[in-house]
């Protein structure tokens, strides 16, 4: 009888933990799936539902006794689902926000399954807050600063560089060279350049007429 008494006091409030667990992912989740990425609304539901259900599993099997030992696996078994969604595309790493998503998506299902659950909702709503505005703010950062790579090629003239490093300059473009090689009568430039793309785009229309420079690539 004192079992199934305290069965009948524990599951109601786990009961609580689950829904809310749910409502977290399905959160993060619709975020997720509206901007169509690979880890989507059925994804963090069950990374978060799950997170939640194993955190509970684990304070109740362990009690006093290391309630935590089944509760911090959750963080290196989700370590593997993270890795799955990040790939290299054309020499830049994708999906890196997605699977830091599933990170905290995990994080947050056990903060739900302790009972931190006002805590736990705060901090999914500033996760939301990050995915769903902060983008905005990114694309307004590049759009200010584009970084490309530029690889001109030029005649073999000592003072050449120099003189396409102040165009540059003038521009009010950044430039950091990555190296140069020279050819039997040309020398080539791999330069990192920096800054507004109007100033990319005058700098381009800048060397396209200038008779000593033969090609350029960015």
């Amino acid at each position: 009888m004192p079992e199934i008494s305290q069965m009948m006091i524990v599951v109601p409030g786990d009961g609580i933990k689950l829904v809310a667990a749910f409502v977290v992912g399905l959160l993060l989740g619709a975020e997720r799936e509206y901007h169509d990425k690979s880890a989507g609304m059925r994804t963090l539901i069950m990374i978060t539902v799950g997170s939640c259900l194993f955190t509970i599993f684990s304070m109740r099997i362990a009690g006093d006794n290391d309630p935590g030992r089944i509760a911090a696996q959750i963080v290196t078994g989700i370590g593997f689902l993270g890795a799955g969604v990040i790939i290299q595309r054309r020499g830049q790493v994708v999906g890196l926000t997605t699977a830091s998503t599933i990170w905290v998506a995990a994080a947050l299902g056990i903060g739900v399954g302790i009972g931190y659950l006002l805590f736990t909702i705060v901090a999914a709503l500033l996760v939301i807050f990050v995915l769903a505005v902060l983008p905005t703010f990114e694309r307004y950062l590049q759009t200010a600063n584009a970084l490309r790579q530029y690889k001109i090629t030029t005649t073999l003239d000592e003072g050449e560089p120099e003189r396409l490093m102040k165009l540059f300059k003038e521009t009010n473009l950044t430039v950091r060279e990555d190296g140069r090689t020279k050819a039997k009568d040309s020398i080539v430039l791999n330069w990192s350049v920096a800054g507004k793309p109007d100033a990319h785009r005058r700098v381009c229309d800048a060397m396209i007429h200038d008779p000593l420079v033969r090609d350029f690539d960015h």
